[in-house]
């Protein structure tokens, strides 16, 4: 999710499974919104 370039996802595969409560968040974001709609500009003179 959102690690660079124009491209974020090719394929989604999506299977119903049984899980503990504590590792949804694991598969969920690897970066926040804000992260990937952050924009830096930096010029020459510092």
């Amino acid at each position: 999710m959102g690690l660079g370039g124009k491209t974020t996802v090719l394929d989604v595969h999506i299977e119903v499974a049984h899980r503990h409560p504590a590792s949804l968040p694991v598969g969920i974001a690897v970066q926040c919104w804000a992260d990937r709609r952050a924009s830096m500009v930096v010029h020459a003179d510092g």
